[in-house]
């Protein structure tokens, strides 16, 4: 995956995430989510999350609520 693809896989998933309201997120969005945050996380790409990929995205998360204006 690109740097690019990335980035925007990440914005998406801030996106949703600040979201007002929930009843935008049906079954097939929120699996959809899913999967671009396990996309994000999965640095390595082998289809799972290790307990340190994990880690390192908590533990960077500072910046990935966003407020309404920066969304837009």
């Amino acid at each position: 995956m690109s740097a690019a693809d990335l980035k925007r896989k990440k914005r998406e998933f801030a996106e949703a995430i600040n979201l007002g309201d929930t009843s935008q997120m049906t079954p097939e969005k929120i699996a959809e989510h899913a999967i671009n945050w396990m996309t994000i996380v999965d640095k390595d790409g082998n289809g799972s999350i290790s307990l340190a990929e994990f880690f390192e995205f908590f533990y960077t998360m500072d910046g990935i609520f966003m407020s309404d204006n920066e969304i837009e």
